[in-house]
């Protein structure tokens, strides 16, 4: 394979995987479950507001349920660490990127989506679960050896 061929598959792995984030991110869950308005304030200071324990609660059931979902595809993920504003899981075994992603999107899929509004981005080495511009976590439900 010449380098270009290389540079050109790696281009396009990274625009498929840009899409798929952007997909998976965008879509409406099939079946909306009835929602709680959030009794969450935005500071003047900052745009971002506190999650309830019940919905921070709801975004690392989630990513536990995907891991799960994930490991039994043959992926092997480390445990949801939750941060103050997101929550990181770490890839430890996969199969090569357009593999990873199908599986992403199928256990997207199968657990209905990442919680409203909620994003799931592949960085290196791992996945994040966020809420873009919005989210701090609980802080009861922060993992306590973490403090970013």
């Amino acid at each position: 394979m010449t380098r270009r061929t290389a540079l050109l598959f790696a281009a396009a792995a990274a625009l498929g995987l840009g899409a798929a984030a952007a997909v998976i991110a965008t879509r409406d869950d099939a079946r909306p479950a009835p929602r709680q308005a959030s009794t969450a304030k935005a500071t003047p200071i900052d745009n971002r507001f506190r999650l309830s324990r019940a919905e921070s609660l709801r975004l690392v059931d989630w990513a536990a349920r995907f891991r799960s979902c994930m490991g039994r595809r043959g992926v092997v993920l480390g445990a949801p660490v939750a941060h103050s504003k997101e929550i990181d899981i770490a890839i430890v075994r996969a199969p090569e990127q357009p593999v990873l992603l199908r599986e992403v999107a199928t256990c997207g899929d199968s657990l209905g989506e990442p919680p409203r509004r909620s994003s799931l981005q592949l960085r290196r080495g791992r996945l994040v679960l966020y809420l873009p511009k919005q989210c701090l976590l609980d802080k009861r439900v922060v993992s306590p050896t973490t403090t970013s």
